[in-house]
């Protein structure tokens, strides 16, 4: 084979190469987008599940208590405050569902999502408000 011959070959083995490359790349895109659908879940009982809807609730509560602090430790005693006196046992309810374990691991992990958004909000936020409440004229 001559030097030219080589290098057709290699450049269509590149070609060759970056297409399917390119190909499965829209491939799996396409699919995602059209075919994918939405991530599915296991189901919990109807017990289970109704105590996380409580405990989800709670959580919303208790943020909506912890957004008007004006610094993180008023909003981290805000927050405890509200979600220990409406908390609800999911590990007792959940604890015989066999993906019980799995959905009161994701509501943990929300609750402490949502308590440092709350801590983190009001210590971003609160100077923010106390600036704007400053300029308030109270007789």
């Amino acid at each position: 084979m001559t030097r030219r011959q080589v290098s057709r070959v290699v450049y269509g083995l590149f070609v060759v190469v970056v297409a399917v490359f390119v190909s499965s790349n829209v491939w799996q895109v396409a699919k995602t987008i059209f075919f994918g659908g939405t991530a599915t879940y296991p189901k919990v009982a109807e017990a289970c599940g109704a105590a996380i809807e409580r405990e989800i609730a709670a959580i919303e509560r208790a943020r909506a208590a912890a957004a008007p602090a004006g610094d993180a430790e008023d909003a981290r005693a805000r927050y405890a405050a509200t979600r220990k006196s409406e908390g609800v046992d999911l590990d007792g309810i959940c604890r015989e569902d066999p993906s019980g374990v799995d959905a009161v691991a994701a509501v943990r992990r929300y609750d402490r999502a949502a308590e440092s958004h709350a801590v983190r909000a009001a210590s971003e936020i609160g100077p923010v408000r106390q600036s704007a409440r400053s300029f308030i004229r109270v007789p």
